[in-house]
């Protein structure tokens, strides 16, 4: 998969150490294991772990150690890919045939058993019980958002505080954990531990309504037909433009009261807030080359965002 030209800007101050990252994710996910491992595993943006080494400040070469964690936690996004496609029944993933397609329901979530095993022995291996700590508790509220989303009744769902505590849980958790872990590398403690941690949950907060976004009305398992709630859908409700989840909407109506609410300038309006909280967030940073790298990153979620918008203005 190409990465865009403002992450490789962003990604280019830990080019060596997120080699090393994909040398420990072969090297831990290939190692004994029966059956072929998805494929994506092996492939993607690997934003997770770009978070962790740009907070670690992996910079240049001897950060095996900090690339150990972000294997993990990249270890750990993909443990909850597996499960997500066998719960949401899923065809593909990353243009790839779900895994649970190939081999059956059982395989995919004793394989996202062992990814996670292995991400957990990863984080376990390099870190402290401080980090360890912190990334329990994000799988823990990960979890959280997950259940919540399956047990909540529709309509509790389309309240927008609702959709924005899974989101945090489901996936924000995540990279906040990813930027903490980074900023405990390296010790630090207090308020510019603090710092890192609300970068992470900035970026992670955009990053998903950006994907609810994208994914909404894809060309693969678009989340309109499997009725999953998203912003653009709750603004349609908001507006009355959509007045019952239960009901079967034909994708077309769906999509034109989402496009007559606004739905995607409002959630496009939503992340960039996110986004702009974040870079208000780096640009405290005093390394001038960690800032840049930074906000880089986060202009890479700008610009993806302001793309979908002008989509489906």
């Amino acid at each position: 998969m190409g990465i865009p030209p403002l992450l490789r800007a962003a990604y280019r101050p830990i080019e060596p150490a997120l080699q090393l990252t994909d040398q420990e994710l072969s090297e831990r996910v290939l190692r004994g294991f029966p059956l072929p491992i998805p494929g994506f595993v092996l492939s993607g943006k690997r934003l997770r772990p770009a978070a962790l080494l740009l907070a670690a400040r992996a910079f240049g070469d001897g950060h095996r150690r900090a690339a150990i964690l972000a294997a993990g936690i990249e270890l750990i996004h993909a443990s909850s890919l597996v499960h997500d496609d066998v719960v949401d029944h899923s065809r593909f993933r990353r243009n790839m045939t779900a895994l649970h397609e190939q081999y059956g329901s059982h395989f995919a979530v004793l394989a996202g058993d062992y990814l996670f095993t292995r991400g957990l022995q990863a984080i376990q291996e390099a870190g402290n019980s401080e980090i360890l700590e912190e990334t329990l508790n994000a799988v823990a509220e990960m979890v959280e958002g997950e259940v919540e989303e399956e047990v909540l009744e529709p309509e509790v769902q389309l309240q927008e505080p609702v959709y924005l505590r899974i989101i945090e849980k489901k996936t924000a958790s995540l990279f906040r954990c990813a930027t903490t872990v980074g900023a405990l590398y390296r010790g630090l403690e207090g308020e510019e531990l603090e710092l890192y941690r609300r970068i992470g949950l900035a970026y992670g907060m955009a990053y998903q309504i950006v994907d609810d976004c994208h994914d909404l009305f894809s060309d693969e398992d678009p989340d309109a037909e499997e009725k999953k709630i998203t912003l653009p859908t709750i603004r349609a409700f908001q507006k009355g433009l959509l007045t019952s989840w239960e009901d079967t909407e034909p994708l077309d109506r769906l999509k034109q009261a989402i496009l007559e609410a606004g739905g995607f300038e409002y959630s496009g309006a939503r992340a960039e807030a996110y986004i702009q909280q974040g870079l208000d967030l780096v640009r405290r940073i005093s390394d001038p080359h960690l800032r840049e790298a930074l906000e880089n990153f986060f202009e890479y979620l700008r610009q993806k965002n302001q793309a979908l918008i002008q989509q489906f203005s």
